[in-house]
């Protein structure tokens, strides 16, 4: 799972923790900031199909 801090697991989490405001009003600077902290971000990367969707052998891990 993702960590993108202390206790903070979701995008919706660290969007409220660093920005104090939802996913949906960050803007594209503060979305690449998150998307920067993620441990390993290319590593996921290999975790979903070309349409987004989670890989079916990846379900056991994530869920």
């Amino acid at each position: 799972m993702w960590k993108w801090g202390p206790f903070i697991y979701s995008a919706r989490e660290a969007s409220r923790f660093y920005f104090d405001k939802e996913p949906s009003r960050l803007t594209t600077k503060e979305a690449i900031f998150l998307a920067s902290i993620i441990p390993k971000p290319k590593h996921f990367r290999s975790s979903f199909n070309p349409d987004g969707s989670l890989k079916i052998e990846n379900n056991k891990y994530y869920f």
